[in-house]
């Protein structure tokens, strides 16, 4: 009979900590992906707002992993295209006094001579549906001047 509490003890302890994580609050964003049937002077990046699903606790940074995880698979049949070549994740995300800085890292590629200014358009959208956030900061591999020549 003591055996089978060592073993129900860690069973009953793992479904609790599954029912807690079940109950996360989610929340619906927006992200922008490239779609290149846009030909507007008013949107020049030609950016298409997609929702997504994320976690309400950290709604700001969830977003941005989703707009680096690019379009879904019936995105993809739509047309929709990723903003860069998916080596990058989220290194630092910060705020502070309605400005959010954030630095991408990873391996620096872009599909195309507008793709940086592309990408920092999308982040800066993704972010400013956000409460408080003023102004953004975009940067990769700690360059602000990310996709130039430099």
């Amino acid at each position: 009979m003591k055996n089978v509490g060592k073993v129900l003890l860690p069973v009953i302890a793992l479904l609790f900590l599954l029912a807690l994580g079940a109950g996360a609050a989610s929340r619906t964003v927006t992200i922008y992906l490239l779609d290149p049937s846009i030909n507007s002077p008013a949107n020049p990046f030609s950016l298409k707002g997609v929702p997504r699903v994320v976690n309400a606790a950290a709604p700001a940074r969830n977003a941005l992993v989703k707009l680096l995880a690019g379009p879904t698979a019936a995105e993809k049949a739509a047309g929709l295209l990723r903003l860069e070549d998916g080596t990058l994740h989220v290194g630092t995300y910060t705020v502070h006094h309605k400005a959010a800085k954030v630095n991408f890292v990873g391996h620096e590629s872009w599909p195309g001579d507008l793709s940086p200014d592309r990408f920092r358009a999308a982040v800066t959208k993704t972010l400013r549906q956000f409460p408080g956030i003023q102004k953004v900061t975009v940067s990769v591999n700690g360059r602000a001047d990310f996709g130039s020549l430099k």
